[in-house]
């Protein structure tokens, strides 16, 4: 009977996790497909049809330098469109009375959009890849992607979790999109072998119309009804801009608004890391050690597979069980991205790759922490605002993939792991932010000068707020 009432509430608690989960399954299968779709299409020259995979390619060099090529030019500003698109509609749902399923339901329709145009690119496959890079882009930046997807969920769970949970909540979150990673990664070069592109890309139609009937099933409208009008050109205005800095650096933070600045740098700075580090990866693995799209697949599930086991760990067993403070738990995480991007940096034999993720295990965690600590110092109402204001800072993360590339290809002869050296420096400056933010505010809750604003405690958080509260 325990068992029934546990699995019904369970249950009863499950809301952005099955779309989520679908969203990001066709997007792990997505990623893979799509850069082996235009590599392929790249290094054949003169095919006319869906080839042999088994077969060599004609010019294997040319084909992974347009995919960098691709990556750092036209990819950057795939990201900004998408980036500013987020940002502006974080902002609208708040105006909007908490409009939070739209921004989960608008990306799935651009993902539906984007595995469509992949049957369209294998079926003729004598189009230009860079015709079909280029409106798969387009489509993905218009729609918002995965970072709408990401954000507006982290966004409703916000809105309908306690403090005391949400810490929890956003690591279940995470290491939902985690586990789509390892599975998508894992059997996306396998099924690129034995069904082809088409049939992988009609597979990624099929996942996005589940995560579609899951957001109409599960997830509730939370919204409340408003007395003004309000659109979506409402929010173009320079002041929505400038009235979300202001609802972030409100005056009542006192001197935890340097505390806020360097949590959005952690968010920037880890961001810049990981996508960059994304658009070469598979690309300085089939150059530099000659795998295939299969070997990276495995690969990638063996590492996935610890990275959901290290953000359960920091979410449940750190933040929720045992009450460590969210700062440690941040600088704990960049330290071990630090040691894993140290390992590609010196890793020449099979067996260092292998060793390197169970360095790595914590990849991510530092992004899901960055958030709940930030969202610790606002009420709910204002969870949109803040949102609006991680997202402009966010819009400086896709200048770093143009870096990323350019120095894989300069370095791709004589030192192909010279890119992941940014890495390890970046990491370095997440753990001096993360423990300059908890001493800051350890600082803020024994100092005199904190006593007349809101006392900031990581696993406990009130919302009283004064009355006459200035906003500057």
């Amino acid at each position: 009977m325990t068992f029934v009432v546990n699995v019904r509430k369970i249950i009863k608690n499950v809301t952005v996790e099955p779309t989520v989960f679908f969203y990001f399954l066709a997007s792990a299968l997505l990623d893979v497909s799509d850069t082996n779709l235009y590599l392929q299409k790249a290094c054949r020259s003169n095919c006319t049809s869906e080839p042999d995979l088994d077969t060599p390619c004609d010019d294997e060099k040319q084909g992974i330098q347009f995919v960098s090529s691709v990556n750092g030019t036209y990819r950057c500003w795939q990201y900004l469109v998408m980036l500013m698109l987020v940002t502006l509609l974080m902002s609208w749902s708040d105006d909007a009375g908490k409009q939070r399923k739209i921004l989960i339901i608008w990306p799935i329709i651009g993902i539906i959009g984007q595995s469509m145009n992949g049957c369209l690119q294998t079926y003729f496959w004598s189009w230009s890849p860079m015709v079909g890079a280029i409106v798969d882009m387009s489509i993905q930046a218009m729609s918002g992607g995965f970072c709408l997807m990401y954000f507006g969920a982290q966004l409703y769970l916000c809105d309908v979790t306690s403090p005391l949970d949400r810490t929890m909540r956003i690591g279940v979150l995470l290491s939902v999109t985690n586990i789509c990673h390892p599975i998508g990664n894992g059997i996306a070069g396998f099924l690129i072998r034995g069904i082809g592109f088409f049939h992988l890309f009609s597979l990624c139609v099929l996942l996005s119309m589940a995560s579609l009937v899951s957001a109409v099933v599960f997830i509730e409208d939370i919204s409340v009804p408003v007395s003004h009008e309000v659109s979506i050109l409402s929010v173009l205005k320079c002041t929505r801009v400038v009235d979300s800095f202001k609802v972030t650096f409100k005056r009542s933070l006192g001197r935890r608004r340097i505390i806020v600045l360097m949590l959005l740098l952690v968010h920037v700075v880890v961001l810049y890391s990981n996508e960059g580090e994304k658009t070469i990866f598979y690309l300085w693995l089939r150059y530099k050690f000659k795998w295939d799209e299969r070997m990276f697949s495995v690969y990638q599930t063996y590492k996935m597979i610890g990275i959901i086991i290290g953000t359960m760990f920091c979410s449940i067993i750190l933040s929720k069980m045992c009450k460590i403070h969210d700062g440690i738990i941040g600088a704990f995480a960049g330290f071990w991205d630090m040691l894993a991007a140290l390992g590609y940096v010196f890793a020449s034999q099979l067996w260092h790759l292998y060793l390197i993720p169970l360095l790595d295990i914590f990849h991510g965690t530092a992004i899901a922490i960055c958030f709940s600590f930030l969202t610790k110092f606002y009420k709910n109402d204002e969870f949109g605002r803040l949102n609006a204001v991680y997202m402009t800072f966010t819009l400086f993360v896709p200048f770093c993939l143009p870096i990323y590339n350019f120095i894989f290809q300069m370095t791709m002869d004589t030192f192909p792991s010279a890119v992941f050296v940014i890495s390890v420096m970046i990491d370095i400056f997440v753990c001096l932010l993360y423990g300059g933010a908890y001493v800051l505010t350890k600082k803020c809750e024994t100092e005199e000068f904190c006593k007349s604003v809101q006392p900031l405690n990581t696993s406990k958080f009130s919302y009283e707020k004064d009355a006459e509260e200035k906003i500057y």
